[in-house]
């Protein structure tokens, strides 16, 4: 005999069938509306992406030597959830990747599923971590920037962070170029968070290496003046020096040193200072040097011509209040332009700027880009000081012409 009567039996069968419907369309709901959302929630438990450092190119010199190099080491990160002793794991690896045990320990208790431990380690420092098997700690193959010439020509090349982060010179200057793009990395897990292998994901990218540079920089050419100016600097006791050969045709720089210098290997190991770029970044005043300007622009407008005597008198020159002399008091008489210049005349190239007047003679040099960056391709170039006309005192116009009141790199 059923134990149920036919009324409660259909009142069962309806609600059955009612929360069935209840259950598909929760279902459907899920899958359909919400399908995408759960979808992403289910991979972003089940995967651990890491993004890898790409290959930096290669930068080389006119000739195609080295100057800057990428070399494959280890990186070495955990995966807190795997760590099964963390103050124990800590003990052991602390000494060989030179960070606090308190520190790590604390690192390997973090909530957060992946935490980078030390980056870029030496070869046998890697091995080294690779031989202790520690649940949960894991090395990943990534590149480091490596200078085969140590500090020749470091101020130029710059540097590169740990993130490969062109920070200065060439290698911020190129950054885009030469960096490359990163690789991606998707690391699966299972219901416990412990990672059992690689995902072959298409979303899985191979990182790709940057655009290889060449300089117009010499290495032998480089190596000649950094000898040099160590040389000359130690000879006059200065604190720091510069010097830029340039092919004189093109205009390509074949050299540029700065010192003191340094390895950009280790540059952290050097002050900021050190590591700034002197021939760029310093002004100085050019003084007889700039003769050569004055001269070039008086030719140009035609205000003296290359056969011209130029009376030096006895060496003095008086302008309103002020005497100007020859360097050591010379008397150098009666000079043509070429000869100003030989004899660095400070009364000859003084008569020929005066003869310019103030605004040829500034309208002339600024076309010579004097007080305007010259655009080399390295970051932090100083423009130099060169005053609008209506910043001129009265002496503005001789002391130009022999290179005071001006600044240049």
């Amino acid at each position: 005999m059923n134990p149920f009567p036919k009324r409660r039996r259909n009142l069962f069968a309806l609600f059955l069938l009612v929360w069935g419907m209840v259950v598909v369309g929760r279902l459907a709901q899920l899958q359909l509306a919400q399908g995408a959302r759960y979808r992403a929630r289910a991979q972003r438990q089940q995967e651990r992406r890491i993004e890898l450092s790409p290959r930096r190119g290669s930068i080389l010199d006119r000739e195609g030597r080295d100057l800057a190099v990428s070399v494959e080491v280890s990186s070495v990160y955990a995966s807190p959830d795997d760590v099964t002793d963390p103050s124990g794991e800590a003990r052991a690896l602390a000494p060989l990747i030179g960070m606090p045990e308190k520190a790590l320990a604390a690192k390997l208790r973090s909530e957060k599923g992946f935490v980078w431990l030390a980056r870029k380690l030496d070869v046998g420092v890697a091995d080294r971590v690779k031989e202790l098997k520690l649940p949960g700690i894991r090395l990943v193959p990534e590149t480091r920037r490596f200078y085969p010439k140590g500090s020749l020509a470091g101020a130029v090349l710059g540097y590169v962070g740990t993130d490969d982060n062109g920070l200065a010179g060439i290698e911020y200057a190129y950054d885009q170029s030469v960096r490359g793009k990163p690789g991606l990395v998707v690391a699966l897990r299972d219901a416990r968070s412990s990672t059992y292998g690689e995902s072959e994901a298409p979303n899985v990218r191979a990182e790709q290496e940057g655009a290889t540079l060449t300089l117009s920089l010499d290495s032998g050419v480089q190596f000649a003046a950094e000898r040099e100016l160590a040389a000359t600097m130690q000879d006059l006791h200065a604190r720091s020096g510069s010097i830029v050969l340039m092919h004189p045709v093109n205009g390509e720089i074949l050299a540029m040193t700065s010192a003191p210098s340094f390895d950009p290997n280790i540059y952290g190991r050097y002050s900021g200072e050190v590591r700034r770029n002197h021939a760029i970044a310093d002004a100085y005043e050019p003084g007889s040097t700039f003769k050569v300007v004055t001269g070039s622009v008086a030719l140009e407008e035609g205000v003296i011509g290359l056969d011209e005597v130029i009376d030096t008198g006895r060496g003095t020159l008086r302008i309103g209040s002020v005497t100007i002399n020859e360097d050591k008091h010379h008397d150098y008489g009666a000079l043509t332009l070429a000869g100003v210049l030989a004899h660095s005349s400070n009364v000859g190239i003084i008569k020929v700027g005066l003869r310019l007047g103030p605004e040829r003679l500034y309208a002339g040099a600024s076309r010579f880009g004097i007080g305007k960056a010259t655009g080399v391709d390295l970051p932090g170039e100083n423009t130099g000081i060169f005053r609008p006309l209506s910043r001129w005192s009265f002496l503005s116009n001789a002391s130009i012409s022999m290179g005071q009141e001006v600044s240049l790199t």
